[in-house]
């Protein structure tokens, strides 16, 4: 068999392994890396081949996904939400109404459907969970889940993508009634809900942490980081983060910002925030009845666009105001600033086949060999399709990267030329 023909095969097998699993924002688990292989290493000035750009999706900045069959993605028309279809040629198969946007601060939809099989989850702005069937659009089931837990919402509402997990689906209203909620994936039936925590929403999708060969749910509200047994909804722990980076700051415990999903490895879970906060390491014990801070660094003061674990290193950037920032790379152990450059501006970090890609909030793209000692920037191009700020996370599969900003999303093709 010749190279092409060996090329091809894996090509085969990638794509079987990454459709057997369900599409996550944000890639495996909520981490940025996505599994994607035999991508470009270096682009070309005015960037990788565009294979299609389309509006008419309605504002947002949840990410568009690809799920081998089709693209799908939220936007904001008029007061409602919508989900939408798009083919492989850039055509839309359908596009439906899902549940009320928020309409208050930053109106436009925030959520990032997950396809699990042959259905599709998303949430809207003002908490109405569904779950859509994928080829055709039509409702499975629908929960209003803010009303229905009388959720406590802060300035900009619901921005949180579902978690699929096993047979559940998992969202985190907050409030005084409870404060993460497990539904049967099929029905919509509640499974359980957990104690309540006092706290208002965040807007932090929850993630798995796996942990002495056992499976848990993370998530966060206004003011803490928790921990939930699945099997139950027990809180195993819980850790006031809000009320520590108050007390750095010498501040009003105020909570409410938390955006970043927490990343793990280990016993250690690692939270940031963006507004001077800065990144704060814990450490489980071994039977995950408590928790204990390691290290606080400040740093590293991520807003809202996600960090990357790699090979022992976080690369991420912080926060100086709404429309400035950096970009680090923090060593995972120890706290180290491993450097520290001014790029353009701050923005989202994902990964994929041992590249970094950089979408930052001035709408250029860049991709970036992670390196411990410096940031090399291999090839950079700019966005200019959409409108509004560059806040959505980039998608990364079957060799295409998706960028989605505001009424618009594209597709281009970062697969290695034979």
């Amino acid at each position: 068999m010749g190279k092409r023909g060996i090329i091809f095969l894996i090509l085969i097998f990638a794509s079987f392994v990454l459709y057997a699993q369900k599409t996550e924002w944000r890639g495996q688990n909520g981490t940025g890396i996505y599994n994607d292989t035999l991508l470009q290493k270096e682009w070309p000035e005015s960037g990788p081949e565009l294979i299609f750009t389309l509006n008419e999706i309605g504002n947002g900045w949840g990410s568009a996904v690809f799920d081998g069959t089709a693209y799908f993605v939220a936007g904001k028309k008029d007061t409602l939400d919508f989900l939408t279809k798009v083919d492989q040629q850039g055509n839309i198969v359908w596009q439906k109404p899902f549940g009320p946007s928020w309409g208050n601060s930053f109106p436009d939809a925030r959520t990032t459907p997950v396809v699990d099989n042959e259905r599709l989850y998303a949430i809207s702005g003002s908490g109405t969970l569904v779950c859509l069937n994928k080829n055709s659009g039509d409702d499975i089931w629908k929960v209003d889940v803010d009303k229905k837990f009388n959720a406590i919402w802060h300035n900009w509402g619901v921005a949180e993508t579902p978690l699929v997990f096993k047979n559940m689906v998992i969202s985190v209203p907050g409030g005084d009634n409870t404060t993460m909620v497990a539904f049967d994936k099929l029905t919509g039936k509640t499974l359980w809900e957990t104690e309540s925590l006092g706290n208002k929403r965040s807007y932090v999708s929850p993630v798995v942490y796996h942990f002495n060969n056992k499976d848990y749910l993370l998530g966060m509200t206004s003011h803490h980081l928790f921990a939930v047994d699945p099997e139950n909804g027990d809180v195993k722990w819980k850790y006031a983060f809000a009320e520590r980076i108050a007390q750095l700051q010498n501040k009003k415990n105020s909570g409410f910002i938390n955006a970043n999903s927490p990343l793990s490895k280990g016993n250690r879970i690692l939270v940031s925030q963006g507004y001077d906060s800065g990144s704060v390491m814990l450490e489980v014990s071994d039977d995950m009845t408590n928790i204990k801070e390691v290290w606080v660094e400040r740093t590293l003061d991520n807003h809202h666009h996600g960090l990357v674990l790699h090979e022992g290193a976080v690369y991420a950037s912080n926060w100086h105001n709404n429309k400035q920032g950096e970009w680090v790379c923090m060593d995972w152990e120890t706290s180290e600033i491993l450097w520290l450059e001014d790029h353009n501006t701050k923005g989202v970090t994902v990964f994929a086949d041992d590249m970094l890609y950089l979408y930052d909030e001035r709408g250029n793209v860049s991709l970036v060999k992670p390196d411990k000692d410096e940031m090399q920037v291999v090839s950079t191009f700019r966005i200019k399709h959409g409108n509004g700020q560059h806040w959505a996370h980039p998608f990364i599969a079957d060799g295409k990267l998706i960028i989605r900003h505001g009424d618009a999303f594209a597709v281009y093709n970062i697969r290695q030329q034979n």
